[in-house]
């Protein structure tokens, strides 16, 4: 059961061979897949200790040997096997999924993911937005309840053809065959360190013995690895060497190079002590009842090549089968492209956005730009033509401020079907309209109060006190505030049109040359108050 990559140092255990893969063979596998299915990069979130560590540095190595380190992003967490820190252990969540990659594997041992999986539901991680591969250490019965369908995890191919007799020879044993009374004495569970009793396993029930079903996974490599030192051991003695000499280095010379059949399969050693067994990539899919555990594809470490099993699709976490991740987990956001050589999403330069198959980037159509949002995503908008309103609407009459909505509204009809739906075509035709044409306006009041109504307009001609800066001004009504607002207007050359200021000073054009009005202004008012007075001969 031991699988950590260390363990195949033979500097460092000489003496220590193993019939279950190391994560060595694992990780390749996990490499092979992000190779295999065109995975443009990777979250790998691992468990800070020699399982997690381990498996992360084989893909991360892997992936430096073949100048791709940018594939694989580690996010390490906290190994807690006492006190388990969900907040620790969401903050990690949250960190992965603020990274880009929405293929996320895990290197968690099943402690650890069965408290692990709560936090990631809670936090989305297992939504459909994100696809989830697993460790061995983590298959579906780690949390059935919280686990989706297409959820994906490796597990060691541990059940050879020979494993058939097994199955029927284990229905048959029973639990006095293990501890019995007879069985204790014969392998000596009494001398145990900690009494089977006093243990935290359950102890074997008849039950146990009626299906391999829950068979733990290490458990025919256990058989295996006994049987090592049978066929070692039978081919000292065919040799002719004694019983007695069958030991030390003699047996361990035997036992690398034992080849036999066993119940997970053909086992062999390689010059590390390793067997190159393959692994299994498994799928959660619907079954009758749920879901259930399904044999998708196989990664074979001797030929590194992941094959589909015959008949057998794979699901994806969004819901639906493929040979290819889904577009939607290694699409890139708006304003960026997909690199032809690396699949990584990469930013288009300042300007431009990207086109619609994401292999480019190409500037905005005429009248939008490109706008980008704070997280670095990018697209065209709509060019507005900022315009400023202002009056007395918080002194003198609400029916100004509403009219000048009334006025943005019928604007907004001629591009906004649910305004002309609701109050009819616009009122106003403006000639020969152009459809990029977007025009936003911001109000703001004077409240009769020169100082207010100046005030005002600075933070719209300067673009402060969170205005956007204006092109064009709609006020005001009080002269006395239009008059120096008109000459701030002059020095911003911003082109106000007030609806209410009559004076006639305002129409002098050397001191007010950007001032316009839609009202008619005194002297026209006093002119005809004089054609009054002819007109009637008073």
């Amino acid at each position: 059961g031991s699988t950590s990559p260390k363990l195949s140092n033979k500097d460092t255990y000489p003496y220590f061979l193993r019939t279950i893969p190391p994560d060595s063979i694992q990780g390749a596998g996990m490499w092979r897949f992000i190779k295999y299915f065109s995975v443009p990069k990777v979250t790998f979130m691992y468990q800070q200790e020699s399982y997690g560590e381990g498996l992360f540095s084989t893909v991360s190595n892997l992936a430096s040997e073949a100048d791709e380190a940018f594939r694989v992003s580690p996010v390490g967490v906290k190994y807690m096997p006492v006190d388990y820190d969900v907040e620790e252990v969401r903050a990690r969540i949250q960190l992965t999924m603020g990274m880009s990659p929405k293929v996320v594997f895990l290197a968690f041992t099943p402690d650890q993911g069965r408290q692990f999986w709560p936090v990631a539901s809670e936090e989305g991680l297992l939504s459909t937005s994100y696809q989830i591969v697993g460790s061995e250490a983590l298959p579906l019965s780690t949390g059935p309840e919280y686990l989706p369908l297409g959820y994906m995890w490796f597990s060691p191919v541990s059940r050879g053809e020979l494993f058939a007799g097994f199955d029927t020879m284990w229905k048959s044993m029973s639990a006095d065959d293990v501890v019995g009374a007879s069985a204790s004495t014969y392998y000596g569970l009494d001398k145990f360190k900690v009494s089977l009793q006093n243990g935290t396993a359950a102890l074997p029930t008849e039950t146990m013995f009626e299906s391999t079903e829950n068979l733990d996974l290490e458990a025919p490599f256990l058989f295996d690895a006994a049987y090592t030192f049978v066929v070692a051991a039978n081919s000292l003695i065919n040799v002719g060497t004694a019983p007695l000499d069958v030991k030390e280095a003699t047996l361990h010379e035997a036992v690398k190079v034992v080849e036999f059949d066993g119940i997970s399969g053909f086992v062999k050693f390689n010059a590390d002590g390793d067997r190159l067994a393959s692994y299994y990539i498994m799928n959660a899919q619907t079954e009758s009842g749920g879901l259930g555990e399904v044999i998708a594809a196989m990664f074979d470490s001797a030929t590194d090549a992941i094959t589909f099993k015959s008949g057998e699709q794979l699901f994806w976490m969004d819901g639906n089968p493929g040979a290819v991740v889904p577009d939607a987990m290694t699409a890139c956001k708006p304003g960026y492209y997909k690199d032809a050589e690396t699949l990584l999403c990469q930013q288009c330069s300042e300007g431009l956005v990207t086109n619609a198959d994401q292999s480019g980037c190409e500037a905005c159509p005429f009248g939008q730009i490109p706008v980008e949002d704070d997280v670095g995503a990018r697209t065209c908008e709509y060019y507005q033509i900022q315009i400023g309103a202002y009056g007395p609407f918080t002194s003198i009459s609400t029916t100004f401020l509403s009219a000048a909505v009334a006025a943005d509204l019928d604007f907004r009809k001629n591009f906004d079907t649910t305004i002309s739906d609701r109050f009819g075509p616009p009122i106003v035709t403006v000639p020969n309209l152009n459809t990029n044409l977007r025009i936003k306006l911001q109000i703001g009041t004077s409240d009769s109060n020169p100082d207010v109504g100046v005030g005002t307009n600075l933070e719209f001609f300067q673009g402060q006190g969170g205005r956007d800066q204006i092109v064009g001004l709609v006020g005001g009504y009080h002269s006395a505030i239009s008059m120096p607002v008109a000459s701030l207007a002059t020095q911003y050359k911003v082109t106000q049109v007030s609806f209410g200021s009559t004076s006639p000073k305002l129409s002098n054009k050397d001191t007010y040359p950007y001032f316009l009005r839609t009202i008619p202004p005194d002297s026209i008012q006093g002119a005809g108050m004089w054609r009054f007075i002819k007109y009637f001969s008073v």
